[in-house]
């Protein structure tokens, strides 16, 4: 629902924008956290591309750079408009990164994934700045079992039990999992 605001005695008008999550405001894309490191680690963005394909698609071509690795690396992705063919794009890099363990570096952390202890380790995680948002947990009552999304940066991680608790543990287990892969 959209409304048109106007200010006694102004010019001003303005539109005022009712959105169903206020999360979806702030929800940050892959774009936007692939930038985010790809300045940290290396100074400067990725090169995008963007091509107009003619068929009513877009062509985007990133040149990006990868830990360990002196030679920039390039691949592409299409998309209907420019910013999803750039999204896209980042999306492919941000999995493969993630694939390869590149986005994060947790060796130093000397974290194993422990069911157990899970939760902790994602609050010790962010604490020391391994991660750069606190990780989050929702909530569904299935009736006989919970189900529960966590999430923290790009990472999501599932889950499912009996008691609240053990699928809190599950899903934090999960996406320990995800971004400690080897």
């Amino acid at each position: 629902m959209a409304l048109k605001l106007r200010t006694a005695g102004s010019n001003w008008t303005g539109i005022l924008i009712q959105l169903d999550k206020s999360d979806d405001l702030l929800e940050k894309s892959n774009y936007d956290e692939l930038n985010r490191w790809h300045q940290k680690h290396f100074g400067c963005i990725p090169t995008y591309k963007v091509h107009d394909e003619g068929n009513g698609w877009y062509l985007c071509e990133i040149t990006y750079n990868v830990p360990g690795n002196p030679t920039a690396n390039s691949l592409k992705a299409d998309g209907k408009t420019r910013g999803s063919a750039r999204e896209e794009a980042a999306n492919k890099v941000v999995n493969l990164l993630m694939y390869y363990g590149l986005w994060k570096n947790l060796s130093e952390a000397h974290i194993e994934p422990d069911l157990e202890n899970s939760i902790n380790q994602l609050q010790e995680l962010y604490q020391k700045k391994y991660l750069d948002e606190k990780p989050e947990y929702e909530y569904k009552d299935g009736g006989n079992e919970w189900l529960v999304t966590c999430r923290a940066d790009v990472f999501y991680g599932y889950g499912k039990a009996s008691t609240k608790v053990m699928a809190k543990k599950n899903a934090a287990y999960m996406l320990l999992c995800k971004m400690i892969k080897k």
